[in-house]
This record gives structure tokens, sequence and C-alpha cells, in this order.
């Protein structure tokens, strides 16, 4: 088993001992194996580490991103990991960097099972949203896990609120206004987890629900 891996070292070339585990930091998918090929830093001190994974015969694009202690951030995709398959081909992630909007571009190539290979490019909307960084509004979500609908109840009453939901890539898949309380239908939404953002002038506060 092989898993995604970063080091960070002083600037005598020793370990970090406050980062990761003595300076060494992990993640793995699932049962499998994953591959890093590269890594891009963020300005606020986040890193993402780019490359693929390997399941049986399966093979996605896979990326993982870390604090700045060596931590998996949950917030981004499924407990800090992004797997992205292809149209079921081998796919092979070989570069990530970062667009002056901080959006992601994964790069590398896919390989068909019937024959030949393509490069491909992919774009993530890499919208960060972490729960220890907005926490000034307060609302509840449930149920979580949700099967057809989540029913968000604000605190205060008083105030809309921009309601967004976000996939593990990033994606808006749902925005709307909200006041007290909003019942929505994720009955279409693909299986998998979902952030829930609530946002006002300067107030902003971000949970997480699940699909089944």
């Amino acid at each position: 088993m092989h898993n995604l891996a970063v080091v960070r070292l002083n600037e005598d070339g020793t370990f970090d001992n406050t980062y990761g585990d003595n300076g060494v930091t992990t993640a793995r998918l699932e049962d499998g194996s994953d591959y890093s090929e590269d890594i891009v830093l963020q300005d606020d001190g986040k890193v993402i580490i780019a490359g693929y994974s390997v399941r049986e015969t399966e093979y996605n694009l896979a990326m993982a991103r870390f604090d700045t202690n060596g931590k998996l951030v949950s917030t981004f995709g499924v407990d800090g990991m992004v797997s992205t398959d292809f149209n079921q081909h081998e796919d092979y992630g070989t570069a990530i960097t970062l667009q002056p909007d901080s959006k992601i571009i994964l790069a590398g190539y896919s390989y068909a099972p019937t024959g030949g290979s393509e490069v491909i490019v992919v774009r993530y909307d890499n919208v960060i949203l972490g729960t220890e960084d907005f926490q000034n509004v307060k609302f509840k979500l449930f149920p979580n896990p949700a099967n057809s609908q989540i029913t968000v109840q604000l605190s205060d009453a008083s105030t809309s609120y921009k309601l967004e939901i976000y996939d593990v890539s990033g994606k808006k898949v749902y925005a709307s206004e909200i006041q007290n309380t909003a019942n929505i239908n994720v009955s279409d939404f693909a299986f998998g987890a979902y952030l829930v953002k609530l946002t006002s002038n300067n107030n902003s506060s971000v949970v997480r629900f699940v699909k089944q």
C-alpha cells in the first residue's frame, strides 16, 4: 500500500517536528494505493498534493489538502481528499497549479481500456470553506445524513442570509435566500458530502452534511 505524503523541513534540512507526525503527514483515500506527483502551496499556507489513486482496476485523479499543521482539511472534498474519475478510464494526475482566483487546475492523462491515451485538464472551484474559519452564524441543519430533504433553521430570524451548497469539488449546486427556516429538496443530489454556507454582511458559517 502507498499513501500520499508531505514532508516539511527546517531551514537546516532537519524534520520540522511540529508538522504532521514528526515532520511527515500522509493520507489515503481508501483501501488501495495513492501516488503523489505534484504539490502546490496556497497563499494561506495550506498545501494541496495531487496524483492518482489505484483501487484494483480503478485509477482516479487524486488530491489532498493539508493545513499548516499537517492535518487534512476536512472541508476539502471528503475528509480532506478528492477523487475524480474521467469516463471510467485510467486517470493519472501529474501536475497541479492555482489560478489567480484560487481555482485549481489539475492536469494529467487518461488511458482508455480500448487503447490510446489523451491529455486531460480538470478545473476545480476550490471554494476555501472551513468550519474553523466561519463560526459567526448559529444555525441547525437536520437530518444529517439526509435522504430527500434537509431543514436549515437560523437562531436569528430577524436577518436574511444567503444560503449556498457546495459539492466535494467546490462546485455550487444550490443557492437561495433564507430567513428563519428553509426546507431544501436534496433528493436529486448525488450521494456524498456537501457543505452548506450561510452568509450575511461580514458574518458567515459553514456546516457539512451527507446525502445518503
